[in-house]
């Protein structure tokens, strides 16, 4: 079996205090936090969740979505719709 990313969360808000203290972050001050479930493609069923706090003054987040082999509905199609008619 191999796992799949199936969703994706990604929030730029102030830790928790002692994320912050490992982090050597002043107080008030944001991480990026990068989330990403991933599930069995045969089951369909969650099998693992990952979470990582960066500093945003140390690390650059790209994403790159193409096609998923579910077609349309796969896991980049979530980013192509929530985008559609954005401008910046």
């Amino acid at each position: 079996m191999t796992a799949r990313p199936r969703a994706l969360q990604i929030e730029l808000a102030p830790p928790p205090s002692s994320v912050a203290r490992s982090l050597r972050l002043a107080a008030g001050e944001p991480v990026a936090t990068v989330t990403v479930s991933f599930e069995d493609p045969m089951a369909h069923r969650p099998v693992a969740i990952t979470t990582a706090m960066l500093r945003p003054d140390l690390f650059r987040i790209v994403i790159q979505a193409g096609a998923g082999p579910d077609g349309p509905d796969g896991f980049a199609s979530v980013w192509t719709h929530a985008a559609a008619g954005w401008e910046p």
